[in-house]
Parts: C-alpha cells; structure tokens; sequence
C-alpha cells in the first residue's frame, strides 16, 4: 500500500516525535535546582534507579525519620541523596516534610543544653548516628527533641538541615 520510502518517513516521523516527549521531561527533571530537606516517612523505603515503578530497585532503606536531601522533582518523584552522597528516586508519598537531622561529630558525643546558651550545663550526651527531630533553628543552634527530651544543639553537627 505504502511505498516503502513513505513507510521510513512515517517510523522516522513518530520516533522523533516519541523522543521528543521524552526529551523534555527529562530535561524538566534536570531543570530544578531547588535544594531541599526532608525525612522518610515509612520504616521502609526502595529507592530506583529512574522516576517510575518500571525502574529496578537501587537499594532499600530501613529507617524512618532518616533526613535525606531532595535534589529533583519530576512529577510524583523525587531525587534524594543521603549523608554520604549516595542517591536514587524515590515516590513522594515515602517521604514527610517533617524535619529531622542526623548527629554528625568526630567526637564521642556532643552536648544538649536547656536553652541556647551554650555556657549552661548540658542535658544530655547524644552520640553520632542518632536522628533527631528539628523544631527550629537558630544562626548556630537548633532545637531539637529525641527520646522524650528537648533541647538545643550546635548546628555544626547536625546533617539535613539548611
């Protein structure tokens, strides 16, 4: 029915037109630069190689609370990296807004005080590893809760905040 030049013009004519579609959402899921903090939200977490079930899982979290940083949207997806810089995407809906961080120290532990100032006697000892939860932060300061405690620690420390 088709000669067979009109047959090469249509299958190059739809395959332009397909990667066209698919160029410029890849382009969109490249194009924010918007950087920021979140925590997971469930216990456990898979993280894929691509935006879409479709893609095989990378690796899978088990921690919820974990702070991870947001690097990338692309429709109900999302780019995270982790405090080693580790990265993959994963659906929004693993994810919560809710503020946490991850105690980062070459030391053995750091210091909670009571309030901001740090000359006051500490209230706790937390090692590095442990996650809190952020209520806010202050220029080098965040208050923060964990374990039925609150207080205030150095911002230095702490990893998933900005």
């Amino acid at each position: 029915m088709f000669s067979r030049f009109a047959r090469l013009f249509l299958i190059l004519m739809l395959s332009l037109t397909f990667s066209s579609v698919f160029c410029t959402k890849v382009v969109y899921a490249q194009s924010e630069e918007k950087v920021e903090y979140g925590s997971l939200k469930k216990s456990k977490v898979f993280v894929r190689y691509g935006p879409s079930t479709n893609h095989p899982i990378k690796w899978i979290y088990h921690g919820k609370g974990l702070p991870v940083k947001i690097t990338r949207r692309f429709d109900q997806w999302r780019k995270i990296e982790d405090v080693t810089g580790t990265n993959g995407w994963v659906h929004a809906s693993l994810l919560s807004g809710k503020k946490t961080a991850l105690i980062l120290s070459d030391l053995p532990y750091i210091l909670m005080y009571h309030d901001s100032d740090k000359d006051k006697k500490p209230i706790l000892r937390l090692e590095p590893g442990l996650v809190v939860d952020i209520d806010e932060c202050l220029s080098d300061m965040c208050e923060a809760s964990i374990a039925g405690y609150t207080g205030f620690l150095e911002k230095k420390y702490l990893w998933g905040i900005e």
